[in-house]
């Protein structure tokens, strides 16, 4: 996969999970990364497990502990990452977390932490990086199954993952006059699904 050779990724939740299984993949394929979480151990622990499948020594990884929902933090700390270690080519928003249970059984906390996390979290990266990205960048933003079909007892999880499609269906004519590519992925445990603004997949 050439294409993603020497190309700078930023990936939110890239110390687990989906995050984490793509920073390996495309670095496996020659990118540099950025890796973006809110837990120092747990980055670190990536940092290693990415590195062993590293196939350049001229390759490197980045780790940035903040919370991406917090908006006056996160943007100081990306303000400063970009002018020292430069623009993303490619931006991926993973960073997310679950809640399963019906809409009685979720406290207000619980519920507004997802919607923080998931989507104001994925809004937040993007309006901190948006500016300052070049024309034929990427960005992608990680939804769900859950954010096409409702599902009993995903109330607080679900919401957040639809709200993710509004985001990237309104994103998508703004960024295509920046010539900015979109794509947005659904995934789910058995198989992956991704509707792409642009008609290009971005991961094989």
């Amino acid at each position: 996969m050439d294409y993603y050779k020497n190309k700078h990724v930023y990936i939110t939740g890239g110390s687990s999970g989906i995050g984490l299984e793509i920073a390996r993949k495309l670095f496996s394929y020659g990118a540099n990364l950025t890796i973006i979480a809110r837990n120092s151990a747990k980055l670190e622990e990536a940092r290693r497990n990415i590195e062993q499948v590293k196939v350049s020594s001229g390759q490197f990884i980045r780790c940035l502990s903040v919370d991406v929902s917090d908006s006056a933090e996160l943007s100081r700390v990306i303000s400063q990452t970009l002018k020292e270690f430069g623009v993303p080519d490619i931006l991926i928003n993973s960073a997310g977390i679950i809640s399963c249970d019906y809409l009685g059984n979720i406290p207000y906390d619980k519920f507004d932490a997802v919607m923080k996390i998931n989507l104001y979290g994925t809004r937040n990266m993007i309006a901190e990086v948006l500016p300052a990205m070049k024309k034929e960048a990427h960005i992608v933003i990680i939804s769900s199954m859950a954010g096409l079909v409702g599902m009993c007892g995903y109330t607080a999880y679900g919401t957040s993952k639809f709200a993710l499609v509004g985001l990237a269906e309104c994103l998508r004519g703004e960024l295509k006059q920046k010539g900015i590519h979109l794509t947005l992925v659904h995934t789910c445990k058995s198989y992956r699904y991704v509707i792409s603004t642009e008609g290009r997949n971005l991961i094989q």
